[in-house]
């Protein structure tokens, strides 16, 4: 990210789309690719905040396009994610500062949610449920596709709390905190 400024984000991000990768469970190269955004941000000093607040209504935009491709099967998940990674980012950012101080609870639970969040969404025994409760349209696997993350971000959080609590070490190995 460093060294390789301008060309770091696009390798990963074409290593991302054609999933050209080292087989290393949890080290996908669509995660090393959020990772490296962030990674890219600080290192570069860019606020990926003002970015997103700018691309907050073409990101709100598009992310509806690729829904309704996603629906047809006209493009791969990760067009979505990438479209639609603005608009989550600032409507995070919103919910988590709107007093101007973002509660302790959220802001230390981050990087849980970033490491862990995986395992809840791609659950397919989750997904299994989302499909038996919510009608087989475009509405219920868009209710379903927000409302799965909205889920994992509320078990994550509860979680996270719950284990900093009880093995406070073990978490700021596993968070950096």
């Amino acid at each position: 990210m460093k060294y390789l400024k301008y060309s770091s984000l696009p390798i990963l991000l074409l290593a991302s789309f054609f999933n050209i990768w080292i087989d290393i469970p949890g080290f996908s190269a669509t995660t090393t690719l959020f990772f490296g955004i962030g990674a890219y941000c600080a290192i570069h000093h860019i606020s990926l905040i003002k970015i997103s607040k700018m691309l907050f209504i073409p990101s709100l935009i598009f992310s509806l396009i690729c829904v309704l491709l996603l629906f047809y099967n006209f493009i791969p998940l990760l067009v979505f994610n990438i479209v639609g990674l603005p608009m989550f980012i600032y409507l995070f950012y919103l919910l988590t500062h709107n007093n101007g101080s973002c509660p302790k609870v959220l802001s230390g639970s981050s990087m849980f949610i970033y490491v862990a969040h995986g395992y809840i969404v791609e659950s397919p025994n989750v997904w299994g449920i989302v499909n038996r409760i919510l009608p087989s349209n475009i509405i219920g696997n868009l209710v379903g596709y927000l409302l799965v993350p909205a889920f994992a971000i509320t078990i994550l959080v509860l979680l996270n709390f719950v284990l900093r609590k009880f093995v406070p070490h073990t978490m700021s190995i596993i968070c950096g905190r």
